[in-house]
């Protein structure tokens, strides 16, 4: 038996019989009974209904793999900076240029220019061989190639994001079900079901953030 699990989080898709296993179900007997079948879908709505689940699936997953690989690139841009820090004095927030026909490298003033119009700069260390000249250039060289790459990812996160909040918006739109709460289908019946939120003063902020404890639990086993 199949189950699609509809939160405002996330969609899973479980596979042989379906366990609640979600954070803010303290028990399950208790939250199975608070249960409600909201609709009973057609075959044609049922497979519908899979392929969004199916289109949320793999915006979250982009978004996985966005965050991921924004964490792997801001560690070596940390990893660039502690280096260019140590060895050069070059201080991360602050723009540098480095002239290798003199050697030199320079801070950009960011409130002053020179005579031509360019950021007035100021000689911060002048490079004493060459192999530290060539050093300190692949050290920025490579700095500016991760903040870009830095860049890109965040905008390729953000899109994604909100991809998937439109796919969202769509199906409860499609299914008549309400925001933020969380539903399941069980595919072999048809059923679309209500699952239970506790109750509480501030219930949909709660039922949210409990949500998002819960699939953030679930990623942190799949690691």
């Amino acid at each position: 038996m199949r189950y699609y699990l509809l939160s405002n989080v996330f969609f899973f898709c479980f596979i042989g019989s379906f366990t609640a296993d979600v954070s803010f179900a303290k028990d399950k007997d208790s939250a199975q009974q608070k249960e409600a079948v909201v609709a009973t879908l057609t075959k044609e709505q049922i497979s519908e209904f899979s392929e969004y689940v199916h289109s949320k699936d793999l915006r979250r997953e982009e978004v996985i793999v966005s965050d991921r690989l924004l964490s792997e690139k801001q560690r070596e841009l940390n990893g660039f900076m502690n280096e260019m820090l140590k060895e050069f004095g070059i201080e991360s927030g602050k723009a540098y240029t480095f002239d290798r026909e003199t050697k030199s490298l320079y801070l950009l003033s960011t409130n002053q220019v020179d005579k031509a119009g360019n950021p007035a700069r100021t000689l911060v260390r002048k490079m004493k061989s060459d192999s530290e000249s060539q050093y300190v250039s692949r050290l920025m060289i490579a700095r500016r190639l991760t903040e870009q790459q830095i860049f890109v990812l965040r905008e390729i996160r953000e899109e994604k994001t909100k991809e998937y909040a439109m796919v969202d918006a769509k199906l409860r739109q499609i299914f008549k079900l309400e925001p933020q709460v969380p539903y399941r289908l069980d595919e072999k019946t048809g059923q679309i079901i209500r699952m239970a939120v506790p109750q509480s003063v501030n219930s949909a902020t709660q039922a949210k953030d409990a949500a998002t404890v819960g699939t953030d639990k679930k990623s942190a086993k799949k690691k």
